[in-house]
């Protein structure tokens, strides 16, 4: 079971839900992460992007959403029967 966030990093998913605020990511891998299954929880829309399609600082991209999405998945470690958040 993935553990919930900090305190002030609940609070702020609360107040995002209550503003109606919406957020997005890029999946970077290696990193601090948004806390995905909090936000989706609270009804926190959340989008997912990509960037650095061949720039200087990330020259392997390839703009490939499913990629992306595949990355999203192995740094979080969701499985497709232990999350089901559509």
């Amino acid at each position: 079971m993935l553990a919930g966030p900090r305190p002030r990093t609940a609070a702020l998913v609360e107040r995002f839900a209550e503003l109606d605020v919406a957020t997005a990511t890029v999946a970077p891998g290696g990193r601090q992460t948004l806390p995905l299954v909090a936000l989706a929880e609270a009804g926190v829309r959340v989008g997912l992007g990509e960037d650095g399609q061949r720039d200087s600082w990330s020259p392997y991209g390839n703009a490939d959403m499913l990629d992306r999405t595949w990355q999203l998945a192995f740094t979080h470690g969701f499985r497709a029967d232990a999350l089901s958040l559509v």
